[in-house]
């Protein structure tokens, strides 16, 4: 019982203490314009997170405790699967981060055309999956490693520019560096985990054993990284006389 709770609720309350520890930053340092946009916006993001995990428990409440009082899911079995959720967050999870990165560094020019590649995957990714019927049965493979490529381009784009620019000597600091790093080891490790999955069967415990392992110790370790990520680089953060900060700027 003690390990179904932490696989299955302790993933859940780290992202609502991130998504916390980000909203109480943002309060504390809104008058510093440096720090506030990319704090702001991961913000977002992590309610966003917080808000699809709560709603995807309805799929569990009734797989557990049977849908014949549910007149809507009755008529509607596929949708006792919360496969749909996931696949829209799936795809706003990569459009989220790409963007992210290209904004960085990115002129405005780059910036409308990165945001157009983004409708036109937003748009094929969810014709493909309603034409496939993936949408609602299952998690697309396809999509996924498609949405790796797009993260991968824009993480690639912003180490490029950050290893080309003044702004590579003060990483140490650098929250949007801070994301880069847990966000890459996470898509790199669980996405190709995930698509090798449609080649296993489901009936491999082993396999099923492990990956789930893997994926809420995955989720600990990004989620852990946001938070560090905005304590150092924020709350103790000199070069940019932030509260802690022991210089003498402070105001």
């Amino acid at each position: 019982m003690i390990t179904n709770y932490f696989s299955n609720y302790l993933p859940l309350v780290i992202e609502i203490v991130a998504a916390l520890v980000a909203t109480i930053t943002l309060i504390i340092f809104k008058k510093n314009q440096n720090l506030h946009k990319n704090l702001l916006y991961l913000t977002v993001y992590l309610w966003f997170v917080v808000l699809v995990e709560n709603t995807g428990l309805y799929s569990t409440y009734i797989c557990d405790n049977g849908y014949d009082e549910y007149g809507f899911f009755m008529n509607n079995p596929d949708l006792t699967h919360n496969y749909w959720l996931y696949n829209i967050y799936s795809i706003l999870t990569y459009s989220f981060f790409v963007i992210f990165f290209f904004k960085q560094f990115g002129s405005i020019q780059l910036m409308k055309k990165v945001k157009l590649t983004l409708l036109f995957f937003l748009i094929f990714s969810m014709f493909y999956m309603l034409w496939t019927g993936i949408f609602i049965e299952g998690y697309s493979k396809f999509i996924e490693l498609l949405g790796l490529v797009l993260f991968s381009i824009s993480i690639g784009y912003y180490y490029y520019k950050l290893l080309t620019s003044n702004q590579v000597l003060f990483i140490g600091t650098s929250f949007p560096f801070f994301i880069s790093i847990s966000t890459l080891l996470f898509f790199l490790t669980m996405t190709p985990l995930f698509i090798s999955s449609e080649f296993i069967k489901l009936s491999e415990t082993v396999f099923t054993e492990y990956y789930r392992i893997i994926s809420t110790y995955a989720n600990y370790f990004l989620y852990g990284m946001f938070i560090f990520g905005i304590v150092k680089c924020y709350w103790f953060n000199k070069s940019q006389n932030t509260k802690f900060s022991l210089s003498s700027t402070l105001s």
